[in-house]
């Protein structure tokens, strides 16, 4: 069977780096605004394409009108009217548009490689390029079009930076933001049941078997999941020595976790300003379930970000044209579908038909795309499932893989819940950030952006509250839409009377203060469970941003420095969280005697037997290859096979035991939470001892294992 080798690991790795850099290497590296004549004021106005994306606007556009900045004279430019006829009009009637002449610039490629003629025409213009008047002395704004040839009309350099502008958030300062927030929290906290150990141990089992293709749980196939977690979690093994720990198991989460953030700060620049991608920047993150999903080993994280990606790439592609980029998207929504299904594929594009139509652009979504896109997205599945019936995996399996997908759709999978689940739980996970939506809602107009995220939100929330399977972390799309909601109104709340402004800064100081009270009433509470010292530095944190909350309210009222304060102060309490406070919770999370013991009576390759239970963490934390046992007597065969070994039962199953096990058995009660276990270790080949007391007379925890 082929292993996964480092340089398959690599490859995958650059596989989505490809996918990333596709979409960032557009031949549009950066544009030229066009021009509005306005007859009334004799001036012009710097205008977005009609998208409604707005444009961004350099310094010199803002002031050009009103300083008399002298312009350049023998430039060669585009005039795009409407009318056809108006490209001939001396006159240049009102409404017409002026773009310079796209060049390259220090040997690079500066300008769209389709000309400006045709950027004009896919967007319902006439164009046609025209060359201004002999070199002359520098005119001014206000002289055009009086002291130059109707014929020849004029346009001054206007170089803006373009939607894909490197430089509007640095990639550099989000991956330092995303590992101080979540760093602590990858060292110290272990991995937990039930999704993290389970994706890490499938991870581990792929990695041991060599069969990458397959995923394979218990020796068992694992159709639940494509394997594209999988596959990143191995990779991540090359920064950890090989072992598949807390660090490995949640570099995908990391990945998918800042290329959500670089693309909401992409999104935000493009649809309104550098200043508002930053204050998006610092919201995300400290939502609830972002926060939260941001520092789990589950899939969700991962397929936010690659869901993220694939949408920038068909929004940027509206306002550039370009067949690489379009390929990059839906190979992103492709490498979506290989992390949790057809759900990486269907909300992606769901998000983006329903944001043009909320934003009134659903001419945008006449395109030709359609026809080969969605082929294109769905062949790296198809090359999954290929290599996957290559390497040996049954019909049953691909049968499986199809009907847990319809079953979770339809039927649900355990995770049954009303129509209206996520109608309370969307406020619920996008707190502190909830408490400021009535506020930016009331302020802010309904602009063709806030429609469009409007529509993003609403889309979310309405395609999977039709399904019967519903979990809070399914949504989890929908919040860097509601971020950038928040971020572009800030502005407009800042306006608001001085009832509401006060009403705003309440709501935060109160958020931190209650979020100070609940950590200092835990601390309290006189059958804590883990030491009380982890929530005291996190209830400090929110003490002091309450007051910085409020005496930045106090001198500077509610204006931008008030959002940066309150998102700081929920950064650093969520840090401390993170670092001090889940990490006391290892020894109830983790089956830490078992972890400290199968080591030492276990052989490498010996199995643990697991009980009537899936049990992954038992075999993670075991550091040994498991096998699930339902049966009594197939359990006292797979004993006397192995000789020597420990079985984990559930506590109430041991008691209910009715089918004598053979040799020697010594049982060890553990708990995990409020769940109960017996550990046993077995010995067929010496005679048996009398019968285990009950999980009542458990023994006391031992001291942690090592996390693994």
């Amino acid at each position: 069977m082929p292993t996964l080798s480092p340089t398959t690991g690599i490859g995958v790795l650059v596989l989505t780096v490809v996918s990333v850099y596709s979409v960032t290497s557009s031949p549009l590296a950066a544009r030229y605004t066009p021009l509005k004549f306005t007859q009334a004021t004799r001036s012009f106005q710097a205008v977005p394409l009609p998208l409604s994306l707005p444009v961004h606007s350099h310094p010199i556009q803002a002031t050009a009108a009103t300083t008399n900045r002298p312009v350049r004279a023998a430039e060669s430019f585009f005039i795009a009217c409407r009318s056809p006829s108006a490209l001939f009009n001396p006159a240049l009637p009102a409404g017409c548009l002026i773009m310079p002449s796209c060049r390259p610039r220090f040997g690079n490629l500066a300008h769209p490689r389709r000309p400006c003629k045709q950027i004009f025409r896919r967007h319902g213009f006439c164009a046609r390029k025209r060359q201004s008047a002999a070199a002359t002395a520098p005119v001014r704004v206000q002289d055009f079009p009086a002291r130059f040839s109707p014929v020849a009309p004029y346009s001054f350099p206007m170089r803006t930076k373009g939607p894909l502008d490197r430089r509007a958030v640095p990639l550099g300062v989000i991956v330092v933001f995303a590992l101080a927030l979540w760093g602590g929290e990858y060292l110290r906290r272990g991995l937990w049941e039930p999704d993290e150990a389970r994706y890490a141990y499938i991870a581990r089992e792929m990695q041991a078997a060599g069969r990458w293709a397959i995923p394979t749980r218990h020796g068992e196939l694992y159709p639940d999941k494509p394997p594209l977690m999988f596959w990143l979690i191995q990779a991540g093994t090359l920064l950890t020595g090989g072992r598949v720990n807390g660090v490995s198991a949640r570099l995908p989460s990391l990945l998918g976790s800042v290329v959500s953030l670089w693309v909401l700060c992409r999104l935000a620049a493009l649809w309104t300003d550098r200043r508002k991608a930053w204050r998006a920047l610092v919201i995300l993150p400290t939502s609830l379930l972002f926060w939260h999903q941001g520092g789990m080993g589950q899939i969700d994280a991962l397929l936010c970000g690659l869901q993220m990606l694939g949408l920038y790439a068909l929004f940027t592609f509206d306002l550039a044209p370009s067949r690489p980029r379009l390929a990059a998207a839906y190979l992103c929504l492709g490498l979506a579908v290989l992390t949790k299904g057809p759900v990486g594929l269907l909300v992606p594009l769901g998000v983006y038909l329903a944001a043009h139509l909320a934003a009134g652009e659903a001419r945008q979504l006449a395109r030709r795309h359609w026809l080969w896109g969605l082929p294109l997205a769905l062949l790296l599945p198809a090359l999954w499932l290929a290599m996957a019936w290559r390497q040996g995996a049954p019909p049953e399996y691909f049968r499986a893989l199809l009907g847990q997908n319809v079953v979770r759709a339809t039927s649900g999978t355990g995770h049954n819940n009303p129509w209206y689940f996520f109608l309370y739980h969307f406020p619920l996970d996008f707190m502190p950030w909830t408490l400021f939506l009535p506020a930016a809602v009331a302020a802010a107009p309904l602009t063709p952006v806030r429609r469009r995220l409007l529509g993003w939100v609403a889309f979310v929330l309405l395609f999977f509250s039709l399904l019967t399977d519903k979990r809070n972390l399914y949504i989890l799309l929908a919040y860097p839409a509601a971020a950038l909601f928040v971020a572009d109104a800030w502005d407009a709340i800042a306006a608001l009377s001085a009832p509401w402004r006060r009403g705003v800064a309440s709501a935060a100081a109160g958020w931190l203060l209650l979020l100070a009270a609940a950590l200092l009433g835990a601390s309290l509470y006189p059958r804590l469970p883990f030491a009380r010292w982890p929530l005291w530095p996190p209830a400090a944190l929110a003490l002091a941003g309450a007051w910085a909350v409020w005496r930045s309210y106090r001198r500077r009222d509610v204006s931008p420095h008030l959002l940066y304060v309150f998102a700081g102060a929920m950064f650093w309490v969520q840090l401390a969280v993170g670092a001090l406070v889940f990490p006391a919770l290892n020894p109830l999370k983790t089956p830490v005697e078992l972890a400290a013991a199968a080591p030492r009576l276990l052989p490498p390759d010996r199995e643990i037997l697991l009980y009537g239970a899936k049990a992954e963490i038992m075999a993670l934390y075991a550091q040994r290859p498991g096998r699930r046992v339902d049966d009594p007597r197939a359990l006292a065969k797979a004993m006397r096979a192995q000789g020597q070994g420990i079985v984990v039962f559930p506590a109430r199953d041991w008691e209910a035991l009715a089918v004598p096990l053979p040799g020697r058995l010594t049982p060890h009660p553990f708990r995990m939470g409020r769940k109960e276990f017996f550990w046993v270790e077995f010995d067929t080949t010496a005679a048996p001892r009398p019968s285990p007391p009950p999980a009542s007379q458990a023994a006391p925890r031992a001291a942690p294992a090592p996390t693994p």
